[in-house]
């Protein structure tokens, strides 16, 4: 009789166990995400804030590289430079949402805020700037359109009151961003007011009061009031900086620069074709330009056709070498060179290949040592790309993973005047270049090249 009062018992007991299952599993998570991982205050005026990436997810740094917010989170994207292809995670921004199933986390000029996700199953969080999100939430909204999937706009400041079916498609720029409404684009201030009719096929940012526009694969440019200034006569057109605007015509084969009101300033030849629709221009008035010769060599010359900084074997131009927010990230090249027989190793370890900080003035900083490709510098730090480590404007690496190992500078340099000229080694097919052109002779004394002489031994 006793036996059969245990046995009963015990199986009373399982089945009520298993039958809270299912509640209890959710409970505890909850209960696990309040109580295990408890989030810090941040304090305002905390930021820039970095974004930084563990196993379980995305946390948060701050300039000084202290921890704001432990990884387990999805965080914004944000554009690090006027550039399309610019758009990523690891980047400093001013105002920055992470979120999980359970919480979602704001950091602003007023601090942090926690509170339940206003939204179900997000699938990604673009930051268009201004404290202005575009939420692709797959619960809310699952509709696609021309432009891509519909998102949902967030904004920090309460203010965004667009009319009904007016959607910001793109990032906030000059106090106004585009729009959707009935399959056409337009612009809208940032409160969502309709200052430009929906009427575009494609819409670009504003900058320096112009904005490129597109109807019926013919571009051209718009300003603030949605007057057309320039007409729609060009396949492909950038952004306008310091004064002038690359554009691509339909009957010439070079590209050309115009300035605000449609002249044309002079031809602007370039050794790449640029693609249809919109393209990068200048930046703060420089241009990265490609040389017309057999390496991936370039520089960057002023809208007058200067070369400002030379192009002297800068090798592989990258979505970091650009001097959009601060310092640019290059790769530089330096070949081993025997000073017994005065030729250049072969092989596999005939160069050295490093990145590089340089500085707008055209000197060039320290090698960066914790990683292999960047994103541009924004807000004073540099993130790479494979580590995630975070350097400053002078190289030092302000944060990095746990158990990451960064090895001294190989090259350690300082900021002396280091000019970009003929003093740069470049190597193709065993023949030697000078800003892109062969070398065919050099003077008794001269060095056309920077040499790391290597011991016979």
């Amino acid at each position: 009789m006793i036996w059969r009062i245990i046995c009963g018992c015990l199986i009373v007991g399982l089945t009520t166990l298993t039958s809270g299952c299912e509640e209890s599993t959710g409970q505890t998570e909850q209960l696990q995400d309040r109580t295990v991982t408890p989030l810090p205050t941040v304090p305002p005026g905390s930021g820039p804030f970095f974004p930084m990436k563990s196993d379980v997810g995305f946390g948060v740094v701050d300039q000084a590289g202290t921890e704001l917010i432990e990884p387990m989170f999805l965080v914004s994207q944000v554009y690090a430079t006027r550039s399309k292809s610019s758009l990523c995670s690891r980047a400093g921004q001013e105002s920055v949402i992470l979120s999980n199933r359970r919480r979602w986390i704001v950091l602003d000029a007023l601090g942090s805020r926690e509170s339940p996700p206003p939204y179900r199953l997000v699938r990604g969080i673009l930051n268009l700037g201004d404290s202005l999100f575009a939420i692709d939430s797959l619960a809310e909204l699952n509709a696609d359109d021309q432009w891509g999937r519909i998102p949902v706009i967030y904004d920090l400041k309460d203010r965004w009151n667009p009319p009904e079916g007016v959607v910001a498609r793109g990032r906030v720029s000059e106090g106004k961003v585009a729009i959707s409404l009935n399959g056409k684009l337009g612009y809208a201030d940032r409160d969502g007011n309709v200052i430009v009719q929906p009427q575009f096929e494609h819409a670009e940012p504003f900058y320096e009061d112009r904005a490129a526009v597109c109807k019926q694969g013919r571009w051209g440019y718009i300003n603030p009031a949605g007057k057309l200034v320039i007409l729609l006569q060009y396949r492909g057109c950038s952004w306008f900086d310091s004064g002038v605007a690359i554009v691509k015509p339909y009957v010439e084969s070079e590209p050309l620069l115009i300035d605000k009101d449609g002249n044309k300033v002079r031809d602007f030849p370039l050794s790449r074709n640029l693609p249809d629709g919109a393209f990068d221009g200048f930046e703060d008035g420089l241009f990265r330009k490609q040389l017309d010769s057999p390496m991936e060599v370039y520089g960057f010359v002023n809208p007058a056709g200067d070369w400002v900084i030379e192009g002297w074997g800068l090798n592989g131009p990258t979505s970091a070498a650009t001097f959009a927010n601060g310092p640019a990230i290059v790769t530089r090249r330096i070949y081993d060179f025997d000073p017994n027989s005065g030729k250049f190793f072969e092989g596999l370890h005939q160069c050295l290949q490093a990145r590089y900080i340089l500085y707008r003035d055209g000197t060039l900083g320290p090698a960066l040592l914790a990683g292999e490709s960047w994103n541009p510098f924004r807000f004073g730090l540099a993130a790479s790309r494979e580590t995630g480590a975070y350097v400053n404007e002078q190289g030092k690496v302000v944060w990095k993973p746990q158990g990451l190992r960064v090895p001294v500078a190989m090259f350690p340099r300082d900021r002396k005047p280091r000019p970009y000229s003929a003093r740069y080694n470049q190597h193709y097919n065993g023949k030697l270049y000078l800003n892109g052109k062969p070398v065919t002779e050099e003077k008794p004394g001269d060095t056309a090249t920077e040499k790391r002489e290597m011991n016979g031994d």
